[in-house]
């Protein structure tokens, strides 16, 4: 039987893995609604033997948009609910530009359920919004999803060896209705007018290219750059003896406030769930300080990989720059490390981009490159330009386009 292996692309919205099921919810993974834990939580608790479609169609509440496959052999079994912008797409493989097929929520809120059969290189994606090209997720270094839940835009299904070379020629568009109709349940009953709605996610909208401004676009996924409420500062011998053993062997960052998931990991104060384990976070638990962990991944076009642990400045010859501030981090407060980037289009500056940990928060900071710094958001169509100097929270899933890369924000794995 060919196992594949599941990795997740980068964004915000909920995506789980739960019995053999690959979930995905179009739900902010940040503040979550209950609805999203309800049904997770029904799908991981029904009796053996119960049909996960079934656990789905009785327990998804109204208005929930939300897809879920599952892979038995050769077979790959759909679902999906509620009339939003869930996905399921079906590859011929890893390099293809566009789907061979795409099963999306129907209009009118009706449960789905669809069956297709699967070729050894098929790749499928389950996505909120419209397919994505899955190269970025088929590769080792990808987020890869094992259990539990995680907050991306979607998922990808797809098999390490059977990775089909790209396509050269003329790429086709989906094509319709791929998938045998196994069973149509009765639409989601509408919620009244005065019921409360669920929470939303508004797709950005195109960003033209402008030079910068001095100030940077408001758009979803961005935030403007503030301090916050959290307290950071390097930690005393005092404070580190207060730390348990196995997080000051795993983390020596600064202190930080936060809360602890089921597991122990500590999580920003607001986190609905955490963001190495997936795990939930409960939002009535007292806040508490400990050394802050790695905020993400930084996965490069190439896939290689960098932990932000602490600042660190990327170019192509970054080093320099650090040294007339004696290596040390924007604020003086931390050591800051340099990431050293090829880039073949001679595009890329000595020192092009500057990433902060601040408390919580990753800032992008442009320190002056020659060609520009470009961020696209999750969910935002197009990237648009720092200006130099000007702090922007980046949030997980943000690619960052500078010279001829391009990089990806990731949320971290649990080790």
């Amino acid at each position: 039987m060919i196992e594949r292996r599941v990795t997740a692309l980068p964004g915000d919205r909920v995506v789980a893995r739960v019995r053999g099921v690959v979930l995905v919810i179009d739900a902010a993974a940040l503040d979550a609604p209950a609805a999203v834990p309800a049904l997770l939580g029904a799908l991981a608790s029904a009796p053996p033997g119960t049909d996960w479609v079934d656990v789905l169609a009785t327990n998804a509440a109204p208005g929930l948009s939300f897809a879920a496959v599952e892979v038995l052999g050769n077979d790959l079994r759909a679902a999906l609910g509620g009339n939003g912008r869930a996905t399921v797409a079906l590859f011929a493989g890893a390099g293809e530009a566009a789907p061979e097929h795409v099963l999306t929520t129907s209009p009118d809120g009706a449960f789905l359920e669809r069956v297709a059969s699967l070729a050894p290189a098929n790749v499928v994606t389950v996505t909120v919004g419209p397919p994505r090209p899955p190269a970025i997720a088929c590769r080792p270094a990808s987020l890869a999803l094992y259990d539990g839940a995680a907050p991306a835009a979607g998922a990808v299904l797809w098999t390490p060896d059977r990775i089909a070379p790209r396509a050269t020629g003329p790429q086709s568009g989906p094509k319709s209705e791929p998938f045998p109709v196994v069973r149509a349940i009765d639409p989601v009953p509408s919620l009244p007018p005065d019921a409360p709605q669920m929470p939303s996610h508004a797709a950005g909208s195109v960003v033209p290219p402008q030079p910068p401004t001095g100030a940077s676009p408001a758009l979803p996924g961005v935030l403007p750059a503030t301090d916050g409420d959290e307290r950071s500062f390097e930690p005393t011998d005092m404070d580190l003896a207060a730390a348990s053993g196995a997080e000051r062997a795993l983390v020596s960052g600064p202190l930080v406030s936060g809360r602890r998931c089921a597991f122990g990991h500590l999580n920003a104060p607001n986190a609905a769930f955490c963001t190495r384990c997936g795990a939930l976070v409960n939002q009535k638990a007292p806040t508490e300080t400990g050394p802050r962990p790695p905020l993400g991944t930084l996965i490069a076009d190439d896939g290689s990989a960098y932990v932000l642990d602490g600042d660190v400045v990327i170019g192509r010859d970054p080093a320099p720059f650090l040294d007339r501030r004696g290596g040390r981090s924007a604020d003086g407060a931390s050591r800051a490390t340099a990431i050293t980037l090829a880039d073949p289009t001679g595009s890329l500056s000595r020192a092009h981009l500057e990433l902060r940990l601040q408390g919580w928060v990753i800032l992008a900071v442009d320190v002056g490159s020659s060609n520009g710094t470009w961020v696209r958001p999750p969910g935002v169509p197009a990237p648009f330009p720092l200006a130099p100097g000007q702090p922007v929270a980046l949030a997980v899933g943000s690619e960052i386009h500078i010279g001829g890369r391009v990089l990806v924000l990731q949320a971290n794995e649990a080790g």
